[in-house]
């Protein structure tokens, strides 16, 4: 199933930035998306926000990575 996600960053309530994910169950912007639920979380600076989204998607390609070379021994073992 895709989720699908908004998010929003605001610097100004305090000296942090405050990054906001919310995640829906279709495009934020239809009536029949429904709410799943949000994460927040604070950062120093921009550039802090940054290293964390590129030191994330790293992590997100290795786990692919691992999960597609998992699922080829899957196939080879004739199950």
């Amino acid at each position: 199933m895709t989720k699908y996600y908004s998010w929003s960053v605001d610097g100004t309530q305090s000296d942090s930035y405050q990054v906001t994910v919310m995640i829906f169950s279709g495009p934020p912007d239809k009536d029949d998306s429904e709410y799943i639920g949000e994460f927040t979380m604070f950062f120093d600076t921009l550039d802090d926000i940054k290293v964390f989204l590129d030191e994330g998607q790293g992590e997100l390609c290795r786990f692919k990575a691992i999960d597609s070379e998992l699922r080829s021994l899957i196939g080879e073992g004739g199950g």
